[in-house]
């Protein structure tokens, strides 16, 4: 379930098998459908123990967070660049992605999940050589052998948005 401002939406990822090549990415898409806005694609490459999520941004169009480093402990930061070309709106952005906690217990629409890892990520511009500043940040809560069971964005200036998983199926 998603709660954009006071809208509350339901949506559905499903992996298809299907990949995408973004730069030499090969990355595994995910169905979205919602009742609220039009279908799209959401995608996750991972490559050595770095798991990232493509997707469409009301605010910023096609972002590229890296939402966990599987080998990292609680309290580890990096930095990565969220665009496919390095630039949103023809300035320089990048993120600085923390590893919170990790080996959490979190209970998502009544199911206890374990093995939760919680990241959270800054989504940073600089605007004519001004320096970087927050434009966005992201908290993700990942379970081992499910993924993201919740995300939550704020885009300063735009919107708020909370993610929750519902159920899930593994074929």
């Amino acid at each position: 379930m998603a709660i954009y401002g006071v809208k509350n939406d339901t949506l559905t990822y499903t992996m298809n098998g299907a990949t995408t090549d973004f730069n030499s990415k090969i990355s595994y898409d995910a169905q979205v459908s919602s009742l609220l806005f039009s279908p799209h694609i959401a995608d996750y490459f991972v490559s050595n123990h770095i798991c990232e999520l493509i997707e469409p941004t009301l605010a910023f169009g096609l972002i590229d967070l890296q939402i966990l480093n599987d080998t990292a402990h609680a309290g580890y930061t990096w930095t990565s660049t969220p665009s496919l070309t390095t630039l949103l709106h023809n300035s320089p952005v990048r993120t600085i992605n923390t590893i919170v906690e990790t080996d959490m217990t979190k209970i998502e629409a009544g199911k206890i999940y374990t093995s939760v890892t919680h990241t959270s990520i800054n989504f940073q511009i600089n605007i004519n050589n001004q320096g970087f500043n927050n434009i966005a940040h992201f908290d993700f809560y990942l379970a081992g052998d499910v993924g993201i069971i919740e995300k939550d964005a704020y885009y300063y200036g735009y919107l708020n948005e909370t993610e929750t998983i519902v159920d899930f199926h593994i074929k």
